[in-house]
């Protein structure tokens, strides 16, 4: 039975709602549970991937509902035979309903008719958003009972919900960006920008200076969709920030995803861990003997490094320190 125009909107309310009001960690299965008021089902997969021809779907983002993570684990290993993901991935929109049984009842299709079987996936409401690149955003919601069929009308509301879903899950997600980085929303003379990546690299927004930013470092595409090789590379392997010529990057890993912060480098990025140490507590108000106590080092030295740094920033006192600092902070 065709679902009611007011209902569609009290759960859409909630939806918004909740990703304003929910922690990043928790919003998904919240929205979730909100829309199965209305699209009943029994467990779900939530992510993004990248569609390869004959191998399947290359998982980036991943959440369960009601799932365990070894249900993912076996769908590695049989995910060429997913016929469904074919055919999701066959159109820049796609929305369809299968039922398991019919759809993978060819004998090359048995394991993985097996896997679902193992899973209590007999009936799947499946809906995707595809770039050209292969890169899909999609949920599956799985139904258990055999003659729990995805009607025609449930296929046409999965449609109207899921841009729905997909703005909310990028809504909370900027709202997580901005509370982890409140100096985001601050008027500055200092160019900050963000973004957020998967570990594939796939960008999944960028603010709008980012193309500029990452321009001054690379030669990039017109259309800012991945990282570049280098600064994935380096976030997928440190905690440290990473420094380019002309390009500073402080990442933080949460749920699958890179929150990234970036602004132009600076010379203080290039200081030597051990200079950068002594500059920040001259800058402080500390003299040589008490920065030397502070780092176990002798008074000397601490003036060496001072002076080094001076040198490097092209500054002369303490207060050109203390600015040059400043332009380098997160």
């Amino acid at each position: 039975m065709p679902i009611e125009f007011d209902d569609i909107s009290r759960v859409l309310l909630q939806l918004y709602r909740a990703s304003t009001n929910s922690a990043h960690e928790e919003f998904q299965n919240i929205a979730l549970h909100t829309i199965k008021q209305i699209l009943p089902f029994d467990s779900c997969m939530w992510g993004s991937a990248t569609y390869i021809p004959q191998q399947g779907l290359d998982v980036h983002t991943i959440h369960l509902h009601n799932q365990s993570i070894e249900m993912l684990q076996e769908y590695d290993a049989v995910k060429h035979l997913d016929t469904a993901a074919t055919i999701a991935a066959s159109q820049a929109v796609v929305c369809e309903s299968f039922h398991c049984p019919t759809l993978f009842k060819a004998p090359q299709a048995h394991d993985y008719l097996a896997f679902q079987q193992r899973h209590a996936i007999s009936n799947v409401l499946i809906s995707a958003e595809n770039r050209h690149d292969g890169f899909s955003q999609w949920i599956s919601l799985f139904r258990a009972h055999a003659d729990d069929h995805g009607e025609p009308h449930e296929v046409q509301l999965l449609r109207q919900l899921t841009p729905h879903l997909m703005q909310a899950l990028q809504q909370n997600r900027l709202l997580h960006l901005q509370h982890m980085h409140p100096q985001l929303q601050q008027r500055s003379t200092m160019q900050h920008e963000a973004l957020i990546a998967d570990p594939s690299g796939v960008i999944y927004h960028a603010s709008p200076g980012c193309q500029a930013l990452f321009d001054t470092q690379w030669s990039m595409p017109r259309t800012l969709t991945r990282l570049p090789a280098p600064m994935l590379d380096w976030m997928l392997h440190h905690k440290r920030p990473y420094i380019g010529q002309h390009l500073a990057a402080l990442h933080t890993v949460e749920k699958d995803l890179l929150f990234v912060r970036l602004r132009p480098s600076t010379p203080v990025d290039h200081l030597a861990p051990r200079q950068r140490a002594v500059a920040e507590l001259a800058a402080s108000g500390m003299n040589y003997k008490t920065i030397a106590k502070t780092l176990c080092i002798a008074p000397a030295t601490a003036r060496n490094h001072l002076q080094q740094v001076y040198e490097k920033l092209s500054i002369q006192n303490v207060v050109a320190l203390t600015r040059a600092l400043h332009a380098a902070s997160w």
